[in-house]
């Protein structure tokens, strides 16, 4: 599965004048109807709520939460949504040590815990992840270039 960050969904759902959108909006309408399955974090899902909150009212803002996953066909990691995960704060603190905001720390735990669930990391700040993930973590834009979209999932 390709790990979708939160930066990748807020630029299709808001910033449709920045300079990235069209590769954004291909590499999402990709995703959609590719062979790879997307997949992302509550707390990535939870961002993007938090950030789009101060323009949206409380119902638009609960509909965009328990239809995010559908519009862009992700999976959500872990499934329950009633819940967050537990976390190490100790291994949060490891990542952080190694020069990484706490909101980037937090993903790239999840990430790391997903184990071979995930395959690829696409964001607009790929760099930013390079050194902390296993998995090749990639922009939009790199991820069209690659073909990782055209790939079949693997059994």
């Amino acid at each position: 599965m390709i790990f979708v960050d939160s930066d990748v969904l807020l630029i299709d759902l808001r910033y449709r004048r920045d300079p990235k959108y069209k590769e954004n909006a291909a590499f999402l309408a990709g995703l959609k109807h590719g062979k790879q399955q997307g997949i992302t974090s509550i707390f990535n899902v939870l961002d993007v709520c938090g950030i789009l909150a101060y323009n949206l009212n409380e119902q638009q803002l609960l509909t965009l939460y328990f239809h995010l996953p559908t519009h862009y066909n992700l999976q959500i990691y872990p499934p329950s949504k009633e819940y967050l995960p537990r976390l190490a704060v100790k291994s949060i603190l490891a990542i952080i040590s190694k020069k990484a905001s706490f909101d980037d720390a937090l993903i790239i735990y999840t990430v790391r815990n997903m184990g071979p669930l995930v395959s690829h990391y696409v964001s607009w700040n790929a760099r930013h992840f390079l050194q902390q993930l296993s998995i090749p973590a990639l922009t939009p834009a790199e991820a069209l270039e690659t073909g990782i979209l055209k790939n079949a999932c693997p059994e």
